[in-house]
């Protein structure tokens, strides 16, 4: 009985560690397809406007409400820009990224709350 048991918990472990990495691995490729594609659109969106703008959230009416450079969470959107090139390896993220976080740039003599770290962290 106890061989039976030991041999039933290695097959169960052998079955769960060989599935798990292909799981991981289909979960992780298309997590990061969807944020190429959201983050394309935003992009683009925020192109066609002219400037440069941090999307924020969206309002009730699920328009995309975007942030002044001095807000907590600005630095979210270029920083998360800048892990998508590093996991796409795609380069015309580059520009945009550059673009994007030299924006940040005046918030290093921001001096209104104690956020600075938090607003440019992710970006530099």
């Amino acid at each position: 009985m106890k061989n039976f048991c030991l041999t039933l918990a290695g097959m169960s472990l052998g079955v769960f560690v060989g599935c798990t990495p292909k799981v991981a691995n289909d979960i992780i490729s298309e997590n990061i397809k969807n944020a190429v594609e959201h983050y394309s659109l935003q992009t683009d969106l925020i192109e066609k406007n002219g400037q440069i703008l941090n999307s924020r959230t969206l309002n009730e009416s699920k328009d995309i409400v975007y942030g002044s450079y001095d807000n907590s969470t600005n630095g979210f959107f270029p920083g998360s820009m800048w892990y998508l090139l590093n996991l796409t390896s795609d380069k015309t993220w580059e520009a945009l990224v550059v673009k994007y976080t030299e924006a940040l740039e005046s918030v290093q003599y921001f001096t209104r709350h104690y956020d600075v770290g938090f607003i440019a962290g992710c970006s530099l």
